[in-house]
């Protein structure tokens, strides 16, 4: 499984509006072992959307609570649950409060795939320009995004027993 964040207008990176980067759309979409490649996320503004949506996944993994993330400029809102009898995540797309779409994925997967994404997505715009890396939705990201590369605490210990 894999996870694409696609964001309009990357060229802002290299200008001195590079701050105004977060503003920009994007559209996240999964790639499955089946090759289907859909849709998953989608924002008019994905800095703000993508601290919500870490945030939102953090806390569900805390609690096990159902969450919502609201699209930013799009009527698009999306639960996340974690399935306690599978273990799997579950995302509804909602608009109107009428479920379009519905994607199960397993947790470690879909956590791994997060987490190499948000890597890579960080480590380009800060390849591209730098300055980014001073920018407080870098940080807040950045700080939020690292808590899906962390190893499991039992794996951990295990590990290095």
């Amino acid at each position: 499984m894999e996870l694409k964040f696609c964001i309009e207008n990357e060229e802002i990176l290299i200008t001195p509006y590079y701050n105004d980067f977060f503003f920009e759309n994007i559209k996240i979409f999964v790639k499955t072992a089946k090759y289907e490649k859909n849709k998953l996320f989608q924002s008019a503004l994905h800095g703000k959307f993508l601290l919500n949506l870490g945030e939102a996944i953090i806390e569900i993994l805390k609690t096990g609570q159902e969450q919502k993330v609201k699209s930013i400029g799009e009527p698009h809102i999306y639960e996340i649950s974690l399935q306690s009898d599978t273990g799997e995540i579950m995302i509804k797309e909602l608009i109107k409060q009428k479920v379009i779409q519905k994607y199960t994925y397993p947790k470690e997967e879909f956590l791994k795939a997060l987490a190499n994404e948000s890597k890579h997505y960080l480590q380009t715009i800060k390849k591209v320009n730098p300055r980014i890396a001073l920018e407080d939705q870098y940080q807040l990201l950045a700080s939020c995004y690292v808590y899906f590369d962390r190893p499991p605490i039992m794996d951990y210990s295990i590990q290095n027993l």
